[in-house]
């Protein structure tokens, strides 16, 4: 009931101010200042014809004053949806990019390492995790070395820093134990797990850059 009372209160509110505007005001403004205004508008309308007009357009004025009670609502509701949003992205904390010289040396350790990975990189976050994920694929890029990519969300249920998904990684072969390492010196969080079975069954690692959460006290 609470709700009903809300909407009939803005729709008779609406309402009224479109009643009490317009071409309801110019006309209760001429009558007042011009006495032969009536006589003078019966010469175009007969007085039923303007009768039926007014009712059309109390009608037409509820339907504009619901739409308007509507409108507030959605308005408030966008609102709401749009701080529950920034909200959201507050819970995180955006990264710095990675030092150049980080980059260059990771370039340098994958030029001389010189094996073409199956490899997928994916980013779960912010703009500052895409960020940080296209700086990899620029370093694989720059060490000749293709690498499957795909930029975009890809849910984490932990939020480290790099997830660094590979084969067997509690006895890592001589491969696993150079990417390991490699992504480490990035700086960033790394933790490793056991790589996800999925579609791509021969990939020799996964990389997923996470947000850092903000800590609440």
């Amino acid at each position: 009931m609470e709700a009903l009372f809300e909407y009939l209160s803005a729709l008779f509110s609406h309402w009224v101010w479109f009643m009490t505007s317009g071409p309801f005001v110019v006309e209760r403004i001429l009558r007042q200042f011009w006495t032969g205004y009536d006589a003078w508008a019966a010469q175009w309308l007969s007085p039923a014809k303007r009768l039926r007009i007014g009712i059309g357009a109390a009608v037409a004025g509820m339907f504009w004053a619901s739409f308007l009670a509507f409108s507030d609502e959605k308005t408030k509701l966008d609102l709401v949806n749009a701080n529950v949003l920034a909200l959201h992205h507050s819970d995180y904390l955006p990264y710095d990019p990675i030092p150049p010289d980080k980059i260059d040396a990771l370039t340098k350790t994958l030029r001389e390492h010189g094996k073409h990975p199956i490899a997928t990189i994916a980013a779960d976050g912010d703009a500052s995790t895409v960020a940080i994920l296209e700086q990899i694929q620029d370093a694989f890029d720059s060490a000749d070395l293709e690498l499957g990519f795909v930029s975009g969300q890809r849910d984490s249920d932990k939020k480290v820093g790099i997830l660094l998904y590979v084969h067997d990684p509690k006895n890592p072969s001589e491969d696993t134990q150079f990417y390991i390492k490699a992504v480490s010196s990035l700086g960033i969080p790394v933790d490793v797990e056991p790589i996800v079975k999925r579609g791509l069954q021969y990939e020799d690692f996964i990389i997923l850059v996470c947000p850092r959460q903000v800590t609440v006290h």
